[in-house]
């Protein structure tokens, strides 16, 4: 199994635990349109295990195994959820709302070994280089909407 292989080939024909997993920060709405979101006639809240995770600590999942991929509204709930409970993580994907926290998941990115990937639609203000940032064009865009 190689380090990106999330899969654990040997344990079962169905995966039903990951060996890393990626974490989404940003708003609740994102977590309810991924329950809505389809591809190929799929849904793949039904089809990828996943779990939102409240400012509060409940958890609700999608399938009820393990989860590949967690969503919450902040760092500072996936640091305790998460990351403090060993469980390895691959990426972490902010959006918008998960860049007032950037400092502290740089800090932590070394010890924990996770990539850090930065979704917004605001300009960034003080880059950092450690962050691959991303500003996509009308062109590209549009090329995305027409598919």
């Amino acid at each position: 199994m190689t380090s990106s292989d999330c899969l654990d080939q040997n344990s079962d024909l169905i995966p039903t635990e990951f060996s890393k997993v990626s974490i989404f920060i940003g708003p609740k709405y994102l977590w309810e349109n991924f329950k809505d979101f389809s591809l190929e006639q799929s849904n793949l809240w039904k089809s990828i295990p996943s779990q939102y995770i409240s400012r509060e600590g409940d958890k609700i999942d999608s399938i009820g195994i393990s989860p590949l991929l967690y969503f919450t509204s902040s760092y500072r709930i996936a640091y305790q959820e998460i990351l403090q409970k060993q469980i390895e993580v691959n990426n972490i994907i902010l959006f918008n709302d998960g860049f007032d926290e950037l400092q502290q998941i740089i800090s932590d990115q070394f010890q924990y070994g996770f990539r850090i990937l930065g979704i917004c639609t605001l300009a960034i203000e003080n880059r950092t280089d450690t962050i691959k940032y991303w500003q996509w064009h009308k062109e590209e865009i549009n090329l995305l909407e027409s598919l």
